[in-house]
């Protein structure tokens, strides 16, 4: 059962997106000392409760992105370090103006963008939803073939290298190494050049620099296939899943 209130917080979401993918705790980090969020913690842990936490991309305040359950709220001299169970992907389009300011009763204000509120806890969350993770997108960004930096901004995430990204599509095509599904032979130009790169040894697990082979380490796959992949704990080869992908047919 969740409790009436609920921490709105902003992380960026390409910090965000591989912590859900991966099903993995979300471990974060906050310049703020969040004394009323942690005695709400305890208050929850008393009676059975659980709280929430609802997170939108520090990047683009527009939109609500995941939800989970603070584990643990850790109050230090000069931040605040939090644990969240679990990202559980939020369905549909909610924007931080649906919540409701715990102080003031008031909506949240269009344009706010500070990292830390606690707020009435919405009707559209559900405790029981299986909400899939949403995959990983691989923007742009600079740097040589060196993956897994560990970056400590609010999250612990792992940098994901565009130039690698690259070098396996050129290697294998833009089209799903399980399946063979390719996107722009399905949606035109719309689909053209789409497709997600898989590491065959999350960088999770990894928690260092090392340097990337594209063509060893990574494979293209498509959203669907990339997200049965990560169903199972270690994450299935993409050979398996092609072999079941056979039996299946």
């Amino acid at each position: 059962m969740l409790t009436d209130f609920c921490v709105y917080t902003i992380v960026s979401r390409d910090r965000l997106d591989p912590v859900a993918l991966e099903g993995i705790p979300l471990v974060g980090r906050e310049s703020r000392i969040w004394r009323a969020g942690d005695a709400l913690r305890e208050e929850a842990q008393k009676s059975g409760q659980s709280l929430p936490i609802l997170l939108a991309d520090a990047k683009d305040c527009s939109r609500l992105l995941y939800w989970g359950l603070l584990q643990e709220i850790e109050l230090r001299p000069d931040h605040t370090k939090y644990t969240v169970d679990r990202l559980r992907a939020l369905p549909g389009r909610h924007t931080p103006q649906e919540l409701v300011l715990r102080s003031t009763g008031e909506h949240i204000a269009q344009g706010f963008i500070r990292p830390y509120a606690l707020c009435h806890t919405p009707r559209f969350l559900n405790i029981d939803a299986e909400a899939p993770a949403l995959s990983p997108e691989e923007g742009p960004s600079e740097g040589s073939l060196v993956e897994g930096a560990a970056m400590q901004v609010t999250v612990n995430a792992y940098e994901r290298n565009p130039e690698a990204r690259r070098r396996c599509i050129a290697h294998y095509g833009c089209r799903c190494f399980v399946c063979g599904f390719d996107f722009a032979a399905r949606y035109g130009d719309l689909g053209e050049g789409f497709i997600e790169v898989h590491h065959l040894v999350p960088l999770f697990e990894i928690q260092t620099e090392y340097k990337v082979d594209p063509i060893r380490d990574l494979r293209p796959l498509c959203p669907n296939c990339h997200a049965m992949i990560h169903r199972e704990r270690p994450p299935l080869d993409p050979e398996e899943l092609r072999r079941r992908l056979v039996v299946a047919a």
